[in-house]
């Protein structure tokens, strides 16, 4: 799924597609029921080359 998780959140990559995002934002939101499920778009994150959990990744210092 490639989620991140934070604090008092779960942020989703979604499609935007209902039929396609709520039976998987549903699971997570059972697997994590203290915590609010945000989507974000995956498309836009995916054309950088990641996902949601690759972005919040250190970048070392040169």
């Amino acid at each position: 799924m490639n989620f991140y998780i934070c604090n008092g959140a779960v942020v989703v990559p979604v499609s935007g597609k209902s039929s396609e995002d709520d039976g998987p934002l549903s699971i997570i939101q059972d697997a994590f029921p203290k915590h609010k499920v945000l989507g974000a778009s995956g498309r836009i994150i995916a054309s950088g080359g990641g996902g949601v959990h690759c972005i919040t990744q250190q970048v070392p210092a040169i």
